[in-house]
């Protein structure tokens, strides 16, 4: 399984739930706002509101369609995003 061949884990949190990997509780409300601000679509805006509130500074992908989420350098001082 390819999960086990690179070490891959899945980030598993319930709605509002606290996380040693999060900043702060993760609300699912909030992907709207993604969808709105950015024309994201929901599985792509809850990749974004999970990546914005969490502790991790990279979200590698091959999904250009990420790439207008983070282009205020001062807004995601802490968050990067690489396209493969």
């Amino acid at each position: 399984m390819i999960e086990d061949e690179f070490g891959l884990n899945f980030v598993e949190i319930m709605e509002g739930q606290i996380s040693n990997l999060f900043n702060s509780p993760l609300i699912w409300k909030d992907m709207v706002e993604f969808m709105g601000t950015y024309g994201q679509r929901a599985p792509d805006a809850m990749i974004v509101n999970l990546f914005l509130k969490s502790k991790f500074p990279l979200l590698i992908t091959s999904d250009s369609d990420f790439e207008s989420c983070f282009t205020d350098p001062i807004l995601h001082q802490d968050k990067a995003i690489y396209i493969l």
